[in-house]
C-alpha cells in the first residue's frame, strides 16, 4: 500500500513494548503558490462575488431593477448606439407599430426592415449602421378576428390562392399596400400605389367597405 505510515512494536529487555514508526512512503508536504493567493487575487475574487449577487437581486422577472446612478455609470461605458430609423429607433431598442388596422404598419415595417437589413436609409430617417439581419413580426389579428376566421376553432373557414399576382394584391387594404417587385426589381402596381405615395393619399384597393369587413 502506498502513502501508508507502518507503525512496528520493539520490546526492550524486560519485555515492554515500545511503539515508533517507520515511514513506508510517505506524502510530501502541501506546497502553495504565493503568487496566486495575493490579499489582490483573494479581494478581486471577493468583488466578482458581490457584482454577480447584486445582479442576481436587481433582476426581478423580466426586469433589472437599479438606482438611476447605476445605469448612468454603465451607459457611460458603452459606445453611442447608432440611428437605425432616424431619431425614432436606435440599436438595442425595441420599436413596436402600433395603430388602428390598415393604416399601413405592416408596409412601414418592412421598408424599415429592408432598409436595415441593406445598411441603407429611408428618405428622412437616417440609419447609421450597416448592413445585418433583421427579424421581422406581424401581429395583425385580434383574438376575435382569428376567431371569426375559424368558426371550427381549428381550420380555416375557406382558403382560396390568388391565380394572378394582381389578383393577389386586389386583396390588399390600401394602394401603397398593394405593390410587388419582381427578381428584375420591376415595380408591379395595378392600383396607383406609386402615385397615391407621391401625393400622400391613402386610398384603399376596391370597395371601402368590403376591404375592412374583411378585419372587421
Amino acid at each position: 500500500m502506498e502513502n501508508v505510515i507502518n507503525t512496528i512494536p520493539e520490546t526492550d529487555s524486560i519485555g515492554r513494548a515500545e511503539f515508533s514508526c517507520k515511514d513506508v512512503n510517505v506524502m510530501p508536504e502541501p506546497s502553495f503558490d504565493d503568487s496566486i493567493f495575493t490579499p489582490e487575487t483573494v479581494l478581486d475574487h471577493i468583488e466578482e462575488m458581490e457584482e454577480k449577487a447584486a445582479k442576481d437581486e436587481a433582476r426581478q422577472g423580466l426586469f433589472l431593477v437599479k438606482p438611476a446612478s447605476s445605469w448612468i455609470d454603465e451607459a457611460k461605458e458603452r459606445p453611442i448606439p447608432m440611428k437605425l430609423f432616424g431619431d425614432l429607433w436606435y440599436e438595442g431598442e425595441l420599436c413596436i407599430l402600433y395603430a388602428d388596422t390598415n393604416l399601413g404598419k405592416s408596409i412601414l415595417a418592412v421598408q424599415i426592415g429592408n432598409a436595415i437589413s441593406r445598411g441603407e436609409s429611408i428618405s428622412g430617417f437616417p440609419n447609421q449602421s450597416s448592413s445585418q439581419k433583421v427579424l421581422y413580426f406581424d401581429f395583425e389579428l385580434s383574438d376575435k378576428q382569428f376567431e371569426a376566421r375559424y368558426s371550427d376553432k381549428r381550420h380555416p373557414d375557406e382558403v382560396r390562392y390568388a391565380k394572378t399576382l394582381q389578383e393577389d394584391l386586389s386583396r390588399r387594404d390600401f394602394t401603397v399596400n398593394a405593390m410587388a417587385m419582381d427578381s428584375a426589381k420591376k415595380i408591379n402596381d395595378f392600383f396607383g400605389g406609386q402615385e397615391d405615395l407621391k401625393n400622400k393619399l391613402m386610398r384603399t384597393v376596391g370597395d371601402a367597405n368590403a376591404r375592412f369587413g374583411e378585419d372587421a
